[in-house]
């Protein structure tokens, strides 16, 4: 084998062993395994607690873009068969104001999902996931939802929005904790967890999970040279960011709102 093809070779087989390494609270490594419709359905039963859920449509890094805000890319998207939308994030950061991020992605969904002209009564009702490494509000539970009261007598207040906060840092022994377990290990091993643990190991094992887990860390390379660029760009030939924004769209072929995402990275609001 020449030299160079080795060095193809090998770079693909540590691209590999790196993608391998990668649990559920990696984005990039999470929505290549939902894409998988079966892998969402799963998950979605245990946080429903509705075994017989069926998904009619299910999405992965669903942009929202509006004029005057901030993108949203949403980690999954899916439609139940009576039309119920169901949106999970999966957060890693502790940084981060979970409680307002929660706010913004969901009015982004509803503007989306309530089309010029039709009623408000045609909005759908949703439930958001949002799922983090640590119990960072301290509830003491793997999973909560935030229930919604009005006046003194605190009667429920119902507009069709459901929010859910599950957390990894709670094992209670739960059906949901031991989901939690699951995904920060995410090992192909691992059987327990019927069609999510069958997508892990499909990706992680086998021989048709090796491209899609290429493009899993061909991202991260990719994304590191623009980076780069942008640093040195930045730093040493100190450019300004709207000459910088020019450079990298020729430089790596990308789009103007690609561009300002590396130049001006607090302008976008993704997962």
């Amino acid at each position: 084998m020449a030299d160079a093809d080795y060095r193809v070779l090998r770079t693909r087989e540590e691209r590999l062993t790196f993608a391998r390494s990668m649990n559920l609270f990696s984005t990039p490594f999470m929505r290549v395994v939902f894409k998988d419709e079966k892998a969402t359905r799963y998950v979605l039963r245990i946080l429903t607690g509705k075994p017989d859920l069926q998904i009619q449509e299910n999405l992965t890094e669903y942009r929202i873009s509006k004029l005057d805000t901030k993108d949203a890319v949403l980690d999954v998207i899916a439609v139940d068969e009576q039309g119920v939308f169901y949106h999970i994030e999966i957060q890693l950061a502790n940084s981060d104001d979970h409680i307002r991020r929660v706010r913004f992605y969901s009015a982004m969904v509803d503007s989306e999902l309530l089309e010029k002209g039709t009623k408000y009564t045609d909005l759908p009702n949703t439930f958001i996931f949002y799922i983090s490494m640590n119990d960072f509000m301290g509830l003491g539970e793997p999973i909560a939802q935030v229930e919604s009261t009005i006046g003194k007598k605190k009667k429920t207040y119902e507009d069709g929005k459901h929010i859910v906060y599950v957390n990894a840092g709670v094992d209670d022994e739960s059906e949901v904790a031991r989901l939690m377990d699951y995904f920060k290990l995410a090992d192909p091993n691992d059987s327990s967890h019927g069609e999510l643990s069958d997508r892990v190991h499909l990706l992680k094992c086998e021989k048709e999970g090796e491209e899609p887990m290429c493009e899993v860390t061909q991202s991260f390379f990719d994304e590191g040279k623009i980076v780069g660029a942008v640093q040195i760009l930045r730093n040493v030939n100190h450019l300004e960011d709207e000459e910088i924004v020019e450079i990298i769209k020729k430089e790596f072929n990308l789009n103007d709102f690609q561009a300002k995402t590396f130049v001006y990275p607090r302008e976008t609001a993704t997962a």
